[in-house]
């Protein structure tokens, strides 16, 4: 079973190498989505469970999911703003990845499921190192915010419950 699951996801792996503007935007079912955060999980040393929890409270899983206020974008609803800060094109330089020109390419490179995981998986990995799953409410406020004192309490509960009713 296990070998079935890495051939899999090396397989997902090879499909998410492509160049991001070569992405065509097609539905994604929840099975596909699932082994995209085991694939990422597995190539950051976490949870897969815990990334699922993140899409789960974020997008519902939803990789078209689309919040204009902040703006964020996809699964893991990653913020980008074209004048200002953007959670994106810092974790994008992070891992050494190039930038998508303008607005429309990052939206299609975020709006596909193995880059938004990608990003976002690498972002819990960092706050998981830092802070602790105990704080996985930064991944919604952001680590400036966490170091003013501000935290998300109801954002955290839900992640948790989550991650939990997940796990089983």
């Amino acid at each position: 079973m296990n070998i079935i699951i890495a051939i899999i996801i090396i397989g997902l792996g090879l499909l998410g190498a492509k160049k991001a503007l070569a992405y065509i935007p097609r539905d994604y079912s929840k099975t596909e989505i699932i082994l995209l955060t085991k694939k990422w999980g597995l190539i950051y040393g976490i949870d897969s469970l815990i990334i699922e929890a993140v899409i789960q409270v974020e997008s519902n899983y939803n990789p078209k999911a689309v919040n204009p206020a902040d703006p964020s974008y996809g699964l893991m609803q990653i913020l980008h703003r074209e004048n200002g800060w953007s959670t994106a094109e810092a974790l994008l330089k992070q891992l050494g990845k190039s930038i998508p020109e303008n607005l429309e390419e990052m939206k299609e490179y975020l709006f596909n499921p193995n880059n938004n995981i990608e990003l976002g998986g690498f972002y819990i990995k960092t706050i998981l190192n830092k802070y602790g799953f105990d704080n996985i409410d930064i991944y919604n406020i952001g680590e400036t915010s966490y170091s003013r004192g501000y935290r998300n309490i109801d954002y955290k509960n839900k992640v948790h419950s989550a991650y939990f009713k997940l796990k089983g």
